[in-house]
């Protein structure tokens, strides 16, 4: 009895050990994501812009070129890896029993973050070549039509957080106002696509 209860008290504290293992590095992770985030809107709120040498944008274009085979395989080899996630955890319960719960967590969260680690190393990759090149999000037009987005939704938010309580309180519709939130984000979404799709046909036209 006592040896078993000096098991269950061991397994107990692993546990409690592993579970704060986990929240230790989803803070430090966060805590990384915050402060790089600060600081590209600080450098974005600068405004500095990129000028390339011709022959530094020639040199870039080529790197890019060869770079997208490189990415389309990442970005479907992180599919693929999100996608046998679930699949390992189901074959490790199935051909494990209860010892292949464990087994199959670690296989579940090692293929997530595996399959996360190639979109987001890869996509940042991608993304600074975008950047530098002006392409894709990061063209002029679109990133003025960013800028004025976001300005726009600094004032209509807050507008319809007040409409929302307003209403709220008048004619208590607390169970359905909210939805004028996510009708707002689809008109806002609504408004990019027909705005990159009128930019598309007047390249296309020229």
């Amino acid at each position: 009895g006592s040896l078993s209860k000096g098991l269950g008290d061991r397994n107990q504290r692993f546990d409690v050990l592993n579970v704060l293992a986990l929240f230790a590095f989803l803070a430090m992770g966060i805590g990384i994501l915050v402060i790089l985030g600060i600081r590209e809107s600080q450098q974005e709120k600068k405004g500095n812009m990129i000028r390339l040498l011709p022959s530094a944008r020639s040199d870039i274009k080529k790197s890019r070129k060869a770079f997208q085979s490189s990415f389309a395989l990442a970005i479907a080899s992180g599919v693929i890896l999100c996608l046998l996630a679930p699949v390992s955890l189901l074959l490790s319960i199935a051909f494990l029993g209860a010892f292949g719960n464990d087994i199959g967590l670690v296989f579940l969260l090692s293929f997530i973050a595996l399959g996360v680690f190639l979109f987001i190393y890869y996509g940042v990759v991608n993304a600074a070549y975008d950047r530098l090149l002006a392409l894709g999000e990061y063209t002029p037009e679109k990133q003025e039509r960013t800028r004025k987005s976001e300005a726009a939704a600094e004032i209509v938010f807050p507008l319809l957080g007040l409409i929302y309580v307003a209403s709220g309180f008048l004619f208590d519709s607390w169970g359905t106002a909210w939805i004028i939130f996510p009708i707002a984000g689809i008109g806002f979404a609504a408004y990019e696509v027909i705005m990159d799709g009128l930019d598309s046909f007047k390249k296309n036209k020229k």
